[in-house]
C-alpha cells in the first residue's frame, strides 16, 4: 500500500515534496502502527487533491498538508466522505509525529549519555 503512494507521488511531476513524503511514509508513528490502511488512504486523498490543484503546495510537506487539511472542503467542492476526511487528518498527524521523533532523535544524538 505504501508503495502505491510512493509510485503515485513519483508519477506527478509537479509534486515538489517527494523526498519528504517518502521519509514520512518510511517513518513509524503510533498512528501508523495502529491503522496503517487509513493513514495511507489519507496520503492518497492528499495526492489526489494535489493532482487537481498543485498551486496549494507550500514550502514543505507539512505546510502543504496542513493547508490542504484546513481547506479540504473548498478544494474538493465538499465531495469527500467522512472516512476520507478522517484519513487525511490521520495522515497529517502521522507526519507531525514523524517530524517530532526525528527532531528528538537529532537532539538526543548530539548529547552525551
Amino acid at each position: 500500500m505504501i508503495q502505491q503512494v510512493i509510485y503515485k507521488a513519483g508519477g506527478n511531476m509537479r509534486f515538489r515534496h517527494f523526498m519528504e513524503l517518502k521519509a514520512a511514509l518510511n517513518g513509524r508513528s503510533p498512528i501508523m502502527r495502529k491503522n496503517e490502511r487509513l493513514v495511507v488512504e489519507g496520503f492518497h486523498v492528499f495526492l489526489d487533491i494535489i493532482d487537481r490543484n498543485d498551486a496549494v503546495q507550500g514550502k514543505s510537506l507539512l505546510g502543504t498538508m496542513l493547508y490542504v487539511n484546513r481547506n479540504v472542503r473548498l478544494l474538493t467542492n465538499f465531495k469527500l466522505t467522512q472516512m476520507q476526511l478522517s484519513a487525511l487528518s490521520m495522515a497529517v498527524n502521522h507526519v507531525v509525529n514523524v517530524l517530532k521523533s526525528q527532531q528528538m532523535d537529532k537532539e538526543i544524538g548530539g548529547q552525551v549519555l
